[in-house]
């Protein structure tokens, strides 16, 4: 999960971007623990449409920490705001 900024039309963060803006990613299974965990590399780009959605790409790396496991993330599609 991660936030923008309502007055944005655009946005791109990459590897340390993305921990000053507190993006995290959070496992959904039976796992031992599923605690969120930051992201620090890769990118999140998005573009706001003109519905108001917006047209996002998400490719990522991280750690699952009580695993010791890296894992790989690549998102693309069409979002609306919450």
């Amino acid at each position: 999960y991660f936030e923008v900024n309502s007055d944005l039309n655009q946005f791109s963060y990459s590897d340390n971007e993305l921990t000053a803006q507190q993006v995290y990613i959070q496992r959904g299974c039976f796992c031992a623990s599923v605690n969120p965990v930051p992201v620090s590399v890769g990118s999140i780009t998005g573009t706001k449409l003109p519905n108001g959605t917006w047209d996002i790409d998400i490719s990522i790396s991280l750690e699952w920490d009580e695993f010791s496991e890296t894992d790989s993330r690549t998102i693309s599609g069409i979002f609306s705001a919450q």
